[in-house]
């Protein structure tokens, strides 16, 4: 008997706000690979926060709210842990066609430009 492991992939999507973006909430959409069945895990890695090192970051589709606007620190992590225990647990179902809103609430105007990536950790499961 062969005990299938699951198969992993990683999806990123680009966020960037040029400098003068007003104070406000932005949404950004993906939709994730439907060859996989769920995210496990999210983490974002801040290239350049525009000015605004407290801006929050939130992830929903139009039926659940995966993660209400945070502080984007609670998706960052430090390079000192295992490499898979950087992602934040979220559990997020791929649905064919189903678009997340990854958002954004800039605090104040943008002085600079601002740009992340958000990583999301996809799995397929094995089938029983």
């Amino acid at each position: 008997m062969t005990i299938e492991k699951e198969k992993t992939s990683y999806q990123t999507l680009d966020v960037a706000y040029p400098a003068g973006s007003a104070k406000g909430k932005y949404a950004d959409s993906v939709e994730l690979d439907s060859h996989y069945d769920e995210c496990d895990g999210v983490q974002i890695f801040v290239l350049s926060d525009g000015g605004q090192p407290n801006f929050q970051v939130g992830i929903d589709d139009r039926n659940t709210f995966y993660n209400t606007l945070v502080h984007k620190d609670d998706y960052v992590s430090g390079n000192g842990v295992a490499p898979n225990a950087r992602y934040k647990e979220i559990t997020i179902p791929v649905v064919n066609g189903n678009k997340l809103s990854v958002n954004t609430y800039i605090p104040a105007a943008l002085a600079t430009d601002m740009f992340y990536q958000v990583v999301f950790r996809l799995r397929k499961r094995p089938k029983k």
